[in-house]
């Protein structure tokens, strides 16, 4: 569930930054479609990896936020 709502949320983050600056190598833009990234990929469980804190997830949305 948490998980999915970070990826919501940075998808939206993405979606505003790239339509804010309209360019791709916009730096807020960068770091939050990396995250997204990352997170669409850990969410697909292609490796047997341990499951991510509850803490650690908000981190990374807190991170993006600011």
């Amino acid at each position: 569930m948490i998980l999915s709502l970070l990826i919501a949320f940075l998808a939206a983050l993405v979606i505003a930054n790239y339509r804010f600056k309209r360019s791709v190598l916009y730096p807020p833009f960068l770091f939050c479609a990396m995250w997204l990234f990352d997170t669409c990929l850990y969410r697909l469980g292609l490796i047997q990896v341990d499951p991510l804190h509850p803490a650690t997830l908000y981190l990374i949305a807190a991170g993006e936020a600011v």
